[in-house]
């Protein structure tokens, strides 16, 4: 209800019959106004013109009018109440089906993440709520510029909140400016960036208690494994650890033998992995090489 039209339902009720020019007077209001609040009363059923004295407006005893208002309100609050558990129970039955699509049906260690959309959406909802630590191997000759943007903000809140952040790149992202830029960012900020001739396929651990695995190690697109069974995510663990110790950090120079090759170059003479390393790499249905891995 407006300003003016409480102040004259308040006038009203000192006398029966009043007319619209007196109102007007007594509240120094234009007669204009009054006539726009007189009709808001009445569609509020607090005022109506006179039967008695036509030309005049009478007020409705409160009890009745105001009565009628609370009413007529309270209707309107359980109608929207009514809506919104509606609403609720909705987004209640959603949540559940979203969870069904996302969880394995055989106990909920294991989450198929379906395309990259649902992959990147877990994967940085994780990152978000991380505490203490994210291990990350990340099979790739170069990351591309719309990548590594879409990670900077990401790696910038999660090393900002003290967060122990530990990276192992490809050794060719050293011959790449963009990335080897990247990478030394990362480390300027608090990670530790370290850089191997191979690894089995892309992971990401949380907690240590959460590991993300490709299902196509061949095809990105195919989306992801999202793991909490311990023991699987313990065995993804030990792989980082193995590769992080035979990892050379960023910003040393990468040995070459006597032919000038570097490690990664003399990759196809030579596997560097240990038997727990080939069992993950068996899980790919072809091989492991760095240019075949495209996972982002």
């Amino acid at each position: 209800m407006s300003r003016e039209a409480e102040a004259i339902y308040r006038t009203m009720l000192r006398k029966p019959y009043w007319a619209p020019g007196e109102l007007a007077g007594k509240l120094r209001l234009d007669e204009a106004d009054v006539g726009t609040a007189c009709a808001e009363l009445s569609a509020a059923g607090l005022a109506r013109p006179s039967y008695d004295e036509p030309g005049l407006w009478t007020a409705v005893k409160p009890d009745l009018g105001v009565g009628a208002l609370i009413a007529s309100r309270q209707t309107k609050i359980l109608k929207q109440q009514q809506k919104l558990e509606r609403a609720r129970s909705a987004l209640a039955d959603l949540m559940r089906e979203h969870e069904v699509g996302r969880t394995h049906p055989e106990g909920g260690v294991i989450e198929y993440l379906r395309g990259l959309d649902s992959t990147r959406n877990r994967i940085e909802e994780l990152s978000r709520e991380v505490e203490a630590e994210v291990l990350a191997l990340i099979p790739r000759a170069a990351l591309s510029p719309e990548s590594m943007e879409a990670s900077r903000a990401l790696d910038s809140e999660i090393l900002a909140r003290g967060v122990s952040v530990r990276t192992v790149y490809l050794d060719s992202v050293r011959n790449h400016p963009g990335t080897q830029q990247y990478a030394a960012w990362l480390a300027g900020l608090g990670g530790e960036v370290r850089t191997v001739p191979t690894m089995p396929m892309r992971i990401i651990v949380i907690d240590r208690k959460v590991a993300t695995l490709p299902i196509d190690c061949e095809d990105s697109r195919s989306g992801a494994l999202l793991l909490r069974e311990p023991s699987l995510v313990t065995a993804v663990v030990e792989l980082f650890e193995r590769i992080w110790e035979s990892a050379k950090p960023l910003g040393t120079s990468t040995a070459r033998d006597e032919e000038g090759l570097t490690p990664q170059e003399r990759l196809s003479t030579r596997s560097i992995f240990t038997p727990v390393e080939r069992i993950s790499t068996a899980s790919c249905a072809t091989s492991s090489s760095a240019s075949k891995l495209r996972i982002t």
